[in-house]
């Protein structure tokens, strides 16, 4: 459940990429693990908060890590984004790709991870009440 949003941010990252003209090249290559890794350390922490609190407590989970994730994402962004004012074409693409990416990451853990456990969780629900309430009628 932790890696989808990572893929969303990271097919989000790609259509940018196909739409505004964004080589993935040698050099910016090198960001890929760091986003890997950054996705999923947010989306772990924002679980795992939400597994100490329990069942429907989503928005509190959300409240009490979005600060925290949103610190070091942005401190990250900022330090890699230093590097889109470089003079040398291969840095600029390094912070452009890194400032992307994180961004994507941040958002899509904000948003599509709460959806899918809200999601996961009442589905749950319904099975453990015998079915589905969407009965034809």
């Amino acid at each position: 459940l932790v890696f989808l949003p990572l893929g969303v941010a990271l097919g989000w990252l790609l259509l940018v990429m196909a739409a505004w003209p964004v080589p993935l090249n040698m050099y910016n290559l090198v960001v890929l693990p760091s986003l890997i890794g950054l996705g999923i350390d947010n989306s772990v922490h924002l679980y795992h908060r939400y597994a100490e609190l329990g069942p429907g407590s989503m928005g509190q989970a959300l409240r009490s890590i979005l600060g925290p994730i949103t610190a070091t994402t942005l401190t990250t962004m900022v330090g890699f984004g230093g590097m889109i004012s470089a003079h040398q074409i291969g840095l600029q693409s390094i912070g452009l790709l890194a400032v992307l990416g994180m961004g994507f990451c941040l958002l899509s853990v904000c948003t599509v991870l709460p959806a899918l456990i809200i999601f996961r969780d009442d589905r749950l629900a319904r099975l453990a009440r015998g079915g589905s309430s969407s009965q034809a009628g």
